[in-house]
């Protein structure tokens, strides 16, 4: 089984008659989805892509820092609920083939009362949380109730971290909901959780985007995590070819068969609960 664990409802994956064939011509069994900062069907240039400098997590934090002024200037925090309604009306076209993901706001008064109606009747599968879109920090106590939330419902936390500050303080937060699966995107802050990872059992690492992630860099999560906790990913739209790219590098790491498996899809089949893994 082979899952895409992280793309957006834009570019390729903006309609379901775009993404099916996509999905088919990869072999790709399911994808998760989420909705886009904004709701747009053009693929996204990304400019340095062939040179991955995005490698180092000083870059990846550079680019949070870019992307919250691009929210900030779209607004991109306003039409959340909407574009989260979208990714649902995705997802029921295709139930067999997409993973609907929520969106959440935890800053939204309202937002524990609506993750719980999404996990529950609207049908969506986990919780995506986003530190450059929408501005929050890992310590706010309303956190513990909504990885609750999330636990009671066998609903990972696919979460995008803007700081080092934010990523010490995603560890004290998992550690204090061992039941709730974390996962952490784009590797974002590797160094720092490293030398926690055999305490911090119920945190994964997203290996999107392919531009943004070497086969040096997910050898050494492998090590550090093993291979069980991490997560093919392609961050479509952002990038060219990402989730063809992801899969072509994760086949030819040096690692076994089965570790590869685990990568491509068997570990999130397993956070989500997915018969057939």
């Amino acid at each position: 089984m082979i899952i895409d664990g992280h793309a957006h409802a834009a570019g390729v994956f903006f309609s379901v008659d775009t993404l099916v064939p996509v999905l088919d011509e990869l072999g790709v069994d399911k994808v998760v989805l989420c909705q886009n900062i904004r709701h747009d069907p053009r693929e996204v240039r990304v400019p340095f892509e062939k040179g991955q400098i995005a490698n180092r997590s000083s870059i990846a934090y550079a680019g949070s820092r870019f992307l919250r002024l691009g929210a900030w200037i779209m607004a991109a925090d306003k039409g959340l609920k909407s574009r989260n309604a979208v990714v649902r009306e995705l997802a029921a076209k295709r139930p067999d083939r997409i993973i609907p993901f929520y969106w959440a706001n935890p800053q939204d008064k309202s937002v524990l009362k609506d993750l719980d109606k999404a996990l529950g009747e609207d049908g969506f599968r986990g919780v995506k949380l986003h530190q450059s879109v929408t501005r929050f920090s890992c310590d706010e106590p309303i956190l513990n109730d909504l990885a609750a939330i999330a636990a009671r419902e066998k609903s990972p936390v696919f979460i995008h971290l803007y700081s080092r500050t934010e990523v010490r303080k995603l560890i004290a937060w998992a550690l204090r909901n061992p039941r709730t699966q974390f996962i952490v995107a784009h590797m974002i802050g590797l160094e720092i959780l490293a030398p926690r990872a055999a305490e911090l059992k119920n945190v994964a690492l997203d290996i999107s985007p392919a531009w943004g992630s070497t086969a040096e860099r997910i050898k050494f999560a492998a090590e550090a995590f093993g291979a069980g906790r991490l997560v093919l990913g392609s961050d479509t739209p952002f990038g060219q070819e990402t989730l063809k790219k992801n899969i072509d590098k994760v086949r030819n790491l040096n690692l076994t068969p089965g570790e590869k498996a685990l990568i491509l899809g068997l570990n999130m089949a397993r956070f989500l609960n997915i018969a057939g893994q």
